[in-house]
């Protein structure tokens, strides 16, 4: 956890080093007032590495104290910089159960299954035109489905309930690559693209079973239309 945080510092680093190279290079462009109107939807594609807040029992038995789950976000922006957007991912584990007795791995495999939901409001500052770094804030409710494949015992399935907060950093890629914006924005309608980082802290309900609270960061491609 701790590798993952100081490597998702240094990529803020040096972003932020980046931006302002580049800032310095477009300056009139980065303070012009952005021209309306913004972008009305968004569709994100990220990868995500979720640590539990219990982490010590979950390597017991998955090896791995980490869940990496892929996933889809489709947003809609009722005003402007305000996304409203669902999340939903999809990740699985494989291990061993734990003997009662021995304290050790057995021989019967077991398979988690995990689907994370999530409904969230979401503001980005984006305030100037092709603004090359994006802060954004936010927060919202998680509904996760879980389901566990035992080999030789019953399965167990259910799910929890809790909310979450966000912070993030979203780098425009246009800004990277001129050349690409006007094919993806006359063919596919795409505005903006980015390259988006964000930190996403969840707590869910701990009764039955396993807490799956945690902290999550992820890695994205967010295309605003």
């Amino acid at each position: 956890m701790k590798l993952g945080k100081f490597l998702f510092a240094l990529v803020i680093f040096f972003l932020a080093v980046g931006s302002a190279r580049s800032q310095q290079e477009a300056k009139e462009d980065y303070f012009a007032k952005e021209k309306e109107p913004k972008s009305h939807s968004s569709v994100e594609v990220w990868y995500s590495y979720y640590y539990f807040d219990q982490a010590k029992i979950f390597e017991e038995f998955f090896d791995k104290t980490y869940l990496d789950p892929v996933g889809i976000t489709v947003g809609w922006y009722p005003v402007r910089n305000l996304d409203l957007q669902v999340r939903a991912g999809y990740a699985q584990r494989q291990g061993t159960t734990i003997g009662i007795k021995s304290g050790l791995p057995s021989e019967e495999d077991v398979t988690l299954t995990v689907i994370p939901v999530q409904a969230e409001l979401l503001y980005r500052f984006d305030f100037f035109h092709e603004q090359f770094l994006v802060p954004s804030a936010g927060a919202g409710y998680d509904w996760w489905y879980f389901k566990e494949d035992n080999e030789f015992s019953d399965d167990v399935e259910g799910d929890k309930t809790g909310w979450n907060a966000t912070a993030g950093l979203a780098v425009l890629l246009d800004r990277v690559d001129p050349s690409g914006k006007l094919p993806l924005e006359q063919d596919f309608g795409i505005e903006n693209v980015f390259l988006n980082f964000e930190a996403r802290w969840t707590s869910l309900t701990d009764k039955d079973g396993f807490d799956f609270s945690g902290i999550g960061y992820s890695a994205s491609l967010l295309f605003e239309f």
